[in-house]
């Protein structure tokens, strides 16, 4: 599993090993669809945040129900009080939020030469 340059939301500032450095990796599978999905704890003093912070499809297009599903057990599993996602993906983004996600804001970057 390693993050499309032109996917990932953080472009080529973090290197593979960086971007899923403390992660655990998960396999999905449903009928066709199959996915590896990889998510790194956040712990804070108040609650604990599960970051999806891979994830790559391997057959059918999964559906938002099901991967919505899929990451609401790893939340539990983890004892997550949030999920967090960052995608540059439009369909993902849209799929989890007719899944009751929310965008709570916006990442916004620029590079140190101002580009």
């Amino acid at each position: 599993m390693q993050p499309a340059v032109d996917v990932n939301p953080w472009g080529p500032l973090a290197a593979p090993d960086e971007a899923f450095r403390g992660a655990h990796l998960f396999e999905y599978e449903s009928g066709g669809q199959h996915a590896l999905i990889a998510v790194r704890p956040v712990v804070y003093r108040h609650g604990r945040r599960l970051d999806v912070v891979g994830f790559r499809s391997l057959g059918d297009r999964v559906q938002g129900a099901a991967i919505d599903r899929a990451l609401m057990d790893l939340g539990a599993k983890f004892d997550a009080d949030l999920l967090a996602l960052c995608t540059q993906v439009p369909h993902v983004a849209k799929t989890l939020i007719k899944n009751n996600w929310m965008v709570t804001g916006a990442v916004l970057l620029k590079a140190k030469n101002g580009q």
